[in-house]
């Protein structure tokens, strides 16, 4: 004989109140490279070559840590507004609640003109300090990225190591400026060697894991205490920008760094694929 169960009845609130009893709860999706086969054995191979290394091996063994990345600029009391918005991650709130602005989010993907020409920005740190603050007038190119290399990446470097004959980087594989034959060329021109990192690894790159998200943090921390009727200029907001990046304190970014320990372990703990990056204080 067969026995039915029987049906279990709950309100939502119960079955809410069991799922925060676990921990469960309603999160966005990630937003993540799509990797492939091939990039979850080079990541995986990264993590295992690199897995022993201590903070201070990767804090003393790459001179400069460096990137690109493009910064929408905000002028306005409108535009700084949607900026914010973009900023906004998650809320709580009552149901029914989550129309009005306080609780709605822009799409990333949402098209948006601020009014002014976005800057494209060439940053590196290392020995505890922003080192490189470059805005990149034209379009990335090799020839761009070659000039680069040869200008303030390799002043920047002599700067900070005057006493070496060659410097180590770590950068990413952007095929347009780093890898292209005129990039290339000035890096050994300028006795500049690559630390290189996997394919569609920015969670391995201090500057998109930690820097770019610091610096836009605290442009927005500095707007919302300014008057709606308060305007900048596009040079303006720019030279703010750059005065921001380069107060960044040296705490926040040898443990931004440091992290790359944290980073390694559980990139080879998850076998070379997408690892949880949060729980970690950076300061």
């Amino acid at each position: 004989m067969i026995k039915k169960r029987a049906k279990c009845k709950a309100c939502d609130k119960v079955v809410r109140k069991a799922l925060r009893t676990r921990k469960i709860a309603f999160r966005k999706m990630r937003s993540k490279p799509l990797l492939t086969t091939e990039d979850r054995i080079e990541r995986f191979a990264f993590a295992k070559k690199y897995l022993r290394k201590s903070r201070g091996w990767w804090l003393e063994e790459i001179d400069q840590h460096w990137d690109l990345k493009n910064f929408s600029v905000y002028t306005h009391a409108a535009a700084r507004a949607v900026a914010a918005m973009r900023e906004v991650r998650g809320a709580y709130r009552a149901p029914g609640q989550g129309l009005d602005e306080a609780y709605v989010v822009i799409p990333k993907d949402l098209r948006y003109n601020p009014g002014a020409k976005s800057v494209r920005i060439a940053g590196s740190v290392g020995g505890g300090r922003v080192r490189l603050w470059h805005e990149v007038g034209k379009r990335w190119s090799g020839s761009v990225a070659a000039k680069v290399y040869e200008g303030p990446l390799a002043s920047s470097l002599r700067a900070q190591c005057p006493n070496k004959r060659s410097w180590k980087v770590l950068e990413d594989n952007d095929p347009t400026g780093f890898k292209s034959n005129a990039g290339e060329a000035a890096k050994r021109k300028a006795k500049i060697r690559i630390f290189e990192i996997p394919k569609r690894s920015p969670d391995l790159s201090v500057l998109d894991y930690a820097v770019w998200k610091q610096v836009t943090r605290k442009m927005r921390a500095q707007e919302r205490k300014f008057p709606r009727s308060k305007r900048e200029t596009r040079a303006e907001y720019i030279v703010r920008l750059r005065k921001v990046a380069m107060s960044l304190p040296r705490q926040f970014i040898d443990d931004a760094i440091g992290n790359m320990v944290t980073r390694c372990r559980r990139l080879y703990d998850a076998q070379g694929g997408h690892f949880e990056e949060g729980g970690i204080s950076l300061r």
